[in-house]
């Protein structure tokens, strides 16, 4: 069975075929393509049926990955690969849906699932220097700085870049929830 979580303002739902065409426009922006390091450019219908059919076929003990629904459909997504090991987070939004604090949000519902539900001792996650909403996303949610390297970038033609490394740790997420409660 699927995962779903909510929130006040979110629902993080499973892949319908109603989001493909949605899903393929939003990742064929390259100012959403350009901050992540897998996604091609241009975001064709076949990268859009490949990634429909990974997460269908994927097993949950190996990858999960969310919809990001605002009541009105999809405007990003999130998900959680190397469930069984440490848990890496992963997540994009529509130019739309940004500057609402919708990938905060998101991502506090991801870390709450993958610490009380999951029972993982870290998470950890990446993103390019360049792109410091990211990072303001993750350092609310507890996210530590751990490291800078490089990484390709798909939708740039594989250029490498700067790219900071960060992680969660349990304790971490359980001493900033007990502070907010």
């Amino acid at each position: 069975m699927f995962p779903e979580l909510q929130s006040e303002r979110l629902i993080l739902r499973d892949f319908r075929e109603s989001d493909f065409d949605v899903h393929n426009a939003f990742l064929n922006d390259f100012d959403v393509s350009k901050m992540l390091t897998v996604v091609p450019h241009p975001y064709t219908k076949d990268d859009g049926e490949w990634w429909f059919d990974h997460c269908r076929t994927t097993p949950h003990s190996e990858e999960i990955n969310w919809v990001i629904d605002n009541g009105e459909g999809l405007v990003g997504v999130i998900g959680i690969r190397n469930v069984s090991t440490t848990p890496h987070l992963g997540y994009w939004l529509a130019k739309s849906a940004w500057g609402k604090g919708y990938a905060s949000e998101a991502t506090n519902m991801i870390c709450n699932y993958v610490f009380n539900r999951m029972n993982a001792l870290a998470m950890n996650t990446g993103l390019f220097t360049i792109n410091p909403k990211s990072l303001n996303v993750l350092q609310k949610n507890g996210f530590e700085i751990t490291g800078e390297t490089k990484e390709k970038n798909r939708a740039r033609g594989d250029i490498e870049m700067d790219y900071t490394t960060v992680t969660l740790t349990k304790d971490r997420w359980q001493s900033m929830q007990a502070i907010a409660a």
